[in-house]
């Protein structure tokens, strides 16, 4: 509602109408502003409002309200159209012609076009303007547009749930320069760990070839496994003509270990003859009458078969074979107290020799390839098989026959030494071995054969045959060797390369540092990744010392073998020789246990690159999310599996090897676990027992824990995920990547190093101190650093997003509280608002009645009615365009619902239809068999 223009402030002040309006709530009557910082004061007051709904209608600003220097009057959340009358709604307008009637307003989009193009407005623009409306809009605050340059961004508080508000544009952006620069050094983190992704790649490649190619691991189990599978299966004895019944496996006492050296394992490895079937010299009388002996000799042009010490055809026995053994030292006896210990001893008989290493279950490769405090040693040199034979009964029966006879001397120089004389194998004896050493000269391979035999204090004799195997030409250049050396070189190069990059580092913290140099090491430099830098470091050099010591004891086996083939029979030189080959295996072993070790740091390595990229670092992220609840459960799990196993090792120890101890009883349930179990055994010891002991523990481990453990890991693997799901690929990255670089050389970018040491050198060379900064970085600052205007928008807000996205709490449930609550109050604020504007309608409709009317001018009179025709003819209108949205939405889900049925009573009836068809033909068809069925009851 409008006031004569004309009027002043002062007039207006003693009008009749404002005296009475002033009282009305809801009306308030705004002075033109004298300046632009001055704020509008009503002349009053009005009515106070609720409580619940102060706040609404509050002043707004010159941009939200055009006054030309008049008065106006309005009710609160309204603004009556200027000159005006009618309803103020946007109502469709028909017609070129109707639409060039209407008038021209203009809008912000407009306004900063002409301030971008520098040209002043006419009021002949309005006339193309394409903003054509009946009245004035709506004067409401400027919105801003829905873009990513013009974003609102909501940072929840972590213990308030408060949201703040910040607002940036494209040509005035802001950011805090410890914010900015933060992101620049993460952004070259990143950068720098995808590029070393390919790098690490490289070094992963390089050294499983060179480890691959230089171990020839298959070509050493092809080898090793022909001798144990010919030494456990073929050396027999229990012979019954041709046939042996017992192997390595069947020697369970010192007479059956005579026996199977006899009988099996020296006729086995010792051939002076070549080998024919069974029963080929006799089959052979019969066939032919003939008496003569098989040829024991061939002759194949260059050389003669078999060569004395071959093995396998293909394997060189070297020196001979080599006897040992562990001897247990003297003990007091565990006799029971309460008796004198000479009748214990008188009535025990012997003194009491336990083993100072005894395997109580079945031993492995770490024990069978250590033999400690060796004694008794034995050596059957390369000789005639019947010398061979002397020795070894020798060696049974402590040279007794040969006393007894007297024919000859005695072989066993052990049994000789003693007086008196005893066999080999006595009672103290703890462990046996009987090894040689064999080169294939096909592979270049040279092996050390262990058969060995444990003799438990139980009785009991455990047999293990152990090889170790290395190669001869290890580290000479010879044409096998050289794409070893090639890939070795290519790695050497690479862990050099990671050396002087941590050295750089190191000595650039060093340089920077504020403080002494070892807290700043402490603080700048040490971390998880650097620490796995170093350890890739460190295992690398240990690999190259030890393949250089795996080179010099290589050698060395070289020179011992050149000077035991000038000597064969040089005893001396048999066992330096195999003393060196001893030694040269271990060292392999070292060697192979520490190239066993370097991958997993690769690994680590290679988390370091995944963990640049969102997308690769989803293992890593699950993981570290997770590490909470894993521990929790873990605790309660192990609480629960150790109790189990403790109850397998009480229930099931005596009986079953699997659970003899709680370390093995842990491995055959984390076994179980997966369904890898023995019930036969198990069952044996208890039925009942071994019952509810299986039926525990896979109703606790295996359905409850392992589901729950299940459970957690993809619960925060579905949040890593949805995380992850927006962010760039590793090719959109390398994209990004080779786009920046593309810019670079087209000379529209500045590189972020020149940025970072742009400002580290403002800093006079103190990282730390530029990143303490609070400086505000402008776009117009970095174009001063020569950083294009566009580089400099994107960097600014790029930024600023991944600081919000580092700090702003994900939103929770929790979260929603507060905002249902303010959602409530606005509700209640409404809800009073609606109150209150019946209240006015209900006090406007009975005023006139119950004032004066000789008090009211008939101008003010018909001014109230007017007004209060405007308002509620807007009302309706607003109500009414309410209505028709709301009954257009019904109508088209009406219509699309009407549709679906139609669909569906379409497919309903062609259903009806093919089952009519369906029926109809099932009825031909029994039809037909009647027929024919009738036709051959007929015939």
């Amino acid at each position: 509602m409008l006031v004569s223009e004309k009027a002043t402030s002062k007039d207006l002040k003693d009008l009749p109408i404002l005296k009475q309006l002033k009282q009305v709530a809801g009306l308030r009557i705004w002075e033109p502003r004298q300046s632009s910082t001055k704020e509008f004061e009503p002349f009053g007051s009005g009515l106070k409002l609720d409580k619940d709904i102060e706040g609404i209608g509050q002043p707004r600003t010159d941009s939200e309200i055009k006054r030309s220097g008049s008065f106006e009057v309005r009710a609160e959340g309204h603004v009556a159209p200027k000159g005006k009358e009618g309803v103020p709604c946007r109502c469709v307008v028909r017609g070129k012609a109707q639409r060039l009637a209407l008038q021209g307003f203009d809008c912000e989009q407009c306004r900063n076009f002409y301030a971008a193009t520098k040209l002043a407005p006419k009021s002949e623009d309005l006339k193309a303007s394409r903003h054509r409306l009946e009245h004035a809009p709506t004067c409401t605050p400027p919105g801003r547009r829905a873009s990513y340059s013009n974003v609102v961004m909501e940072k929840w508080g972590e213990s308030e749930g408060a949201k703040s508000t910040l607002f940036f544009d494209e040509q005035d952006i802001t950011v805090p320069q410890n914010i900015y620069l933060k992101w620049v050094r993460q952004e070259l983190e990143d950068e720098e760990a995808c590029l070393e992704l390919p790098f690490m790649i490289l070094v992963l490649v390089s050294f499983t070839l060179m480890a691959v190619l230089s171990l020839n691991q298959h070509v050493v189990l092809s080898v090793e496994q022909a001798i144990e599978q010919d030494i456990r299966e073929n050396a027999n004895f229990a012979f019954n003509e041709y046939m042996g019944h017992k192997t390595l496996q069947d020697v369970h006492s010192v007479p059956d270990f005579w026996s199977w050296m006899r009988l099996g394992f020296l006729p086995l490895v010792i051939q002076p003859a070549w080998m024919y079937s069974e029963g080929y010299a006799r089959n052979v009388a019969s066939a032919f009458q003939l008496n003569t002996v098989p040829n024991s000799v061939w002759d194949m042009g260059t050389y003669h078969i078999p060569v004395a010490g071959d093995y396998l055809h293909y394997n060189r026995i070297i020196g001979g074979l080599r006897f040992r053994q562990q001897v247990a030292p003297e003990a007091p006896c565990r006799f029971p107290p309460g008796r004198k210990t000479d009748l214990w001893e008188r009535w025990y008989g012997k003194v009491c020799m336990p083993a100072f290493q005894e395997p109580f279950f079945e031993p492995d490769t770490s024990v069978g390839e250590v033999f400690e405090q060796a004694t008794r040693e034995e050596w059957l040199l390369m000789a005639d098989m019947q010398r061979m034979m002397d020795q070894v009964l020798d060696m049974e029966d402590g040279c007794h026959g040969v006393h007894t006879i007297g024919t000859r001397a005695c072989y066993c120089n052990w049994c000789q030494a003693q007086s008196p004389a005893m066999p080999w194998v006595t009672e103290r004896t703890q462990r046996i071995e009987v090894s040689m050493a064999t080169f294939n000269a096909e592979y270049g391979l040279l092996t050390l054969t262990g058969v060995n035999l444990w003799i438990a204090r139980g009785g009991r004799m455990r047999k293990r045959v152990e090889l170790m195997s290395v190669w001869v030409n290890f580290s000479q250049f010879t044409a096998a060797n050289v794409p070893v050396m090639v890939f070795a070189g290519i790695w050497l190069v690479c862990v050099c390369y990671i050396f002087i990059n941590e050295i750089i580092e190191i000595i650039s913290v060093i340089r920077n540092a504020e403080t002494r140099w070892h807290r700043a090491l402490l603080e700048d430099y040490l971390g998880f990744w650097n620490i796995v830098d170093w350890l890739s470091i460190s295992v690398a050099a240990v690999v190259v010392v030890l393949w250089f010591g795996l080179a010099m004891e290589s050698g060395t086996l070289q020179d011992h073998l050149g000077k035991l083939l000038e000597d064969r029979s040089s005893l001396a030189l048999v066992a330096a020789f195999f003393q060196a080959l001893e030694v040269t295996s271990a060292e392999e072993k070292r060697f192979r246990l520490i190239l066993c070790f370097y991958p997993m740091l690769l690994l680590l390595r290679l988390f370091k690159s995944f963990a640049a990229q969102p997308r690769l670092a989803v293992v890593t992220d699950t993981i570290k999310l997770a590490s909470q609840d894993l521990l929790h459960f873990g605790l309660v799990s192990a609480a629960v599996i150790a109790c189990l196993c403790l109850n397998a090792v009480l229930l099931f120890g005596r009986d079953v090897e699997a659970f003899g101890n709680l370390p093995r009883s842990l491995h055959s349930s984390f076994r179980m676990l997966f369904g890898d179990w023995e019930w036969a055994p198990m069952e044996e010891v208890s039925r009942s027992g071994a019952y509810l002991w299986f039926t525990i523990f896979m109703v606790l481990v295996a359905i409850i824990l392992l589901n729950m453990l299940l459970a957690i890991i993809l619960d925060n693997y579905m949040d890593v995920k949805r995380v992850s799901a927006s962010a760039q690929s590793l090719g959109e990255q390398f994209q990004e990547m080779r786009r920046r670089r593309q810019m670079q050389k087209r000379k529209e970018r500045m590189r972020l190093t020149d940025v970072w040491d742009h400002f580290v050198a403002e800093a006079q060379n103190r990282p730390k101190l530029a990143l303490a900064s609070e400086r505000d970085i402008t776009v117009d600052f970095l174009e001063q650093m020569g950083m294009p205007s566009s580089q400099a928008s994107r960097t600014l807000q790029n930024s600023w997003m991944a600081h919000l996205k580092a700090t702003t709490v994900p939103f929770e449930l929790k979260h929603s509280s507060s905002w249902l609550a303010r959602f409530e109050a606005d509700t209640r604020k409404c809800r009073n608002g609606l109150y209150f504007l019946f209240d006015r309608l209900e006090f406007y409709d009975t005023r006139f009645a119950k004032l004066d009317v000789e008090e009211f001018s008939d101008l003010a009179q018909s001014d109230m009615a007017q007004e209060m025709a405007v308002q509620l003819l807007r009302l309706s209108s607003e109500a009414a365009e309410k209505l028709a949205k709301l009954l257009s939405v019904v109508d088209k889900t009406q219509s699309r619902t009407e549709e679906k049925q139609l669909l569906i009573h379409g497919t309903v009836r062609d259903m009806s239809h093919l089952l009519l068809k369906l029926q109809s033909l099932g009825t031909h068809i029994g039809s037909r068999l009647e027929g024919l069925t009738y036709t051959g009851q007929s015939f």
